[in-house]
């Protein structure tokens, strides 16, 4: 896979979990104090941060467009679009020989 393809899908994966977590918890380890007379061993805290879920909104979305950007480029790349514009040009340059000669052209009026 390519990188942006690679990036797409991990911006929309985090923002998919963002949204259904909105937040994350994480331990640190608090030193203990000490006094003359006792000491105190040191402490493990949990804190919490939470994520707005605009932040998960805004990396799923950003994954969605660089997904649907490295599409069209493929696609450009194999020249996709350009054979059915070319088709249909070519037809409306045909229109006017076919009416002399009486046939029908391939593209309708």
């Amino acid at each position: 896979m390519k990188s942006m393809t690679m990036l797409g899908i991990l911006l929309a994966v985090l923002g998919v979990l963002a949204l259904v977590y909105q937040g994350f918890n994480y331990t640190h380890q608090k030193k203990g104090s000490r006094s003359r007379s006792y000491a105190t061993p040191p402490r493990m805290d949990t804190e919490h941060v939470s994520l707005p879920p605009i932040i998960g909104l805004i990396a799923l979305a950003g994954g969605i467009v660089l997904l649907v950007m490295v599409r069209n480029k493929r696609r450009s790349k194999c020249g996709g679009s350009r054979l059915t514009l070319s088709f249909i040009e070519e037809g409306a340059r045909m229109k006017p020989f076919a009416a002399k000669i009486g046939t029908k052209s391939p593209i309708p009026n």
